[in-house]
């Protein structure tokens, strides 16, 4: 996947790592969001997935639940962002 020039940006005024969108985009769960786009979020069923993967270091990766992304059909990183509930 690339990342859109507004992507990168945002990760970086949001503190958001390459690492925690690859995971993301890895465990995450999905929807739909408008037309062409796919949004990766973080729910309870993907932070199972993550714990059963990461193991021991799943406790380290808590502060990433906080974020999601969102993914053209083309396959772009459009933006990422923290969500608020």
């Amino acid at each position: 996947m690339t990342y859109s020039k507004h992507a990168k940006s945002r990760m970086q005024q949001r503190g958001v790592s390459e690492m925690a969108v690859d995971l993301l985009l890895r465990f995450g769960s999905q929807q739909r969001s408008g037309k062409g786009a796919t949004s990766y979020y973080w729910d309870r069923s993907a932070q199972r997935r993550l714990k059963s993967y990461a193991g021991t270091a799943y406790t380290r990766l808590i502060e990433l639940f906080n974020c999601y992304v969102v993914v053209s059909d083309e396959g772009d990183i459009i933006t990422v962002a923290h969500r608020y509930r």
